[in-house]
């Protein structure tokens, strides 16, 4: 007998001997017509998923279990599960009746294995999801908190679709969100006579390109919760010392809290990674005192938001690495909070019940905003890319369409991040000098 265990994680080449499923099958080949081969995995990436091929190639059995109402056999699916009640329930394919967590006890043992393809060499194959775990272990309600995880990480949604669904996860599972959806999201609000309430710390991020640099302003209050306050591009060769006072002009400005307190951008993160990298170290240096800080982001998989600096002797000054994954992914997933509570407010209205656009992570945007701004938000799509036996998810810009906006999105949560500073508590304290 030969088993094979998480053989979707193995290597697709042994040590240059080849793959090493064939390598060990090879050692069978004095047994025929006696052995038994077992392959059990969590599977991992479509098309690259070595449990999913096996399988397809087996009798495919899947487990059917009855209604408690009806009797109807069936598998158990996601797309069944009410998850509009506080307890998932789920819901019979024939006569809708709701089944609570309890009475999976009495359908698994009611169920029974049946074959659902035709075997090509007479293989049997088993597909379990996490959906049938057992009362006591991983529960329904737990399905349906990784799910929703997963609306805010493509990451995590990977976990749902990998270990709950027992599926290998493809890029379709990775929501695309339409600009337009949060373009809707955009609010009657200025920031040049007031900060909107709930605003009480600024930052500032830089996108620089050969021709103009793009500055995006953002206000910040409890709980993660965000403001885009301001958007400029500025024109002109960003080469040139002229182009930078005029980015300056913007980085100067003073904001009027509704406390009536006078607030200016807490710290500016500028990019480096351009053509531009000596005019932005010698602006940089020349400001670092108001936290005008140069960054370049760092392709290493478990930076975070910003780390700690190098210093770049050639410029006599500090580079501060920004993690591209984690700062990608913090912009989406505030984005896909700002999307879902839109969906919950339109929801209410139907009921009669007003829910205000408020809470932690949403981002608030300015009618004011042009359309090029929402395109350039969502420019950068997120895909895994298997590397050997592991899954890296990486973010690529869409071909054509700038991505300016995202990046100075980006820039600016670092600046945040840079400072360190407990926004909750500053939130309290202006909020207690409001009138």
């Amino acid at each position: 007998n030969l088993a094979f265990d998480e053989v979707s994680a193995y290597e697709e080449d042994c040590q240059g001997h080849g793959d090493p499923c064939g390598l060990a099958l090879g050692r069978t080949s004095a047994y025929d017509g006696r052995k038994k081969i077992f392959f059990n995995s969590t599977p991992t990436l479509k098309d690259s998923c070595r449990i999913e091929r096996e399988y397809l190639t087996t009798d495919q059995r899947k487990f059917f279990v009855p209604c408690l109402e009806c009797g109807e056999m069936q598998i158990l699916v996601w797309d069944r599960l009410d998850r509009r009640t506080d307890i998932a329930l789920y819901r019979c394919i024939r006569c809708d009746y709701g089944h609570i967590e309890a009475d999976k006890t009495a359908m698994l043992k009611a169920g029974e294995w049946r074959p659902t393809a035709k075997s090509i060499d007479g293989a049997r194959g088993y597909h379990l999801p996490a959906l049938y775990a057992p009362v006591g272990m991983w529960s329904w309600k737990s399905s349906v908190a990784q799910y929703i995880k997963g609306l805010d990480s493509a990451v995590e949604m990977k976990v749902f679709v990998n270990n709950c669904l027992g599926e290998p996860y493809s890029d379709d599972n990775i929501r695309v969100i339409d600009p337009n959806d949060i373009e809707n999201l955009a609010e009657e609000y200025t920031a040049d006579l007031q900060l909107p309430i709930g605003a009480a710390y600024i930052t500032a991020g830089v996108d620089t390109h050969p021709s103009h640099a793009d500055i995006l302003v953002m206000g910040w209050g409890k709980e993660g919760e965000r403001w885009v306050l301001e958007h400029h591009v500025v024109q002109g060769d960003t080469n040139q010392d002229e182009t930078w006072q005029e980015v300056y002009v913007h980085l100067q400005k003073v904001y009027l809290h509704p406390s009536k307190t006078l607030l200016r951008i807490a710290a500016t993160c500028i990019d480096t990674g351009g053509h531009n990298t000596d005019a932005v170290y010698r602006f940089c240096k020349s400001k670092e005192h108001e936290f005008i800080i140069p960054i370049k982001g760092s392709s290493d998989r478990s930076a975070p938001i910003i780390k700690k600096p190098n210093f770049r002797k050639d410029a006599d000054i500090y580079l501060f690495p920004v993690g591209k994954l984690a700062t990608h992914g913090r912009v989406y997933s505030s984005i896909n909070k700002s999307i879902a509570k839109a969906h919950e407010i339109r929801d209410g209205l139907k009921r009669g019940e007003f829910i205000p656009f408020v809470g932690p992570g949403l981002i608030h945007f300015p009618k004011s905003l042009p359309k090029s701004f929402y395109k350039e938000l969502t420019a950068p799509k997120a895909k895994w890319v298997k590397k050997g036996s592991k899954a890296h998810l990486l973010y690529e810009s869409t071909a054509g369409v700038a991505d300016h906006a995202h990046d100075c999105m980006r820039y600016a949560d670092a600046a945040r991040e840079f400072m360190g500073q407990n926004i909750d508590e500053i939130s309290l304290q202006l909020s207690g000098l409001t009138s």
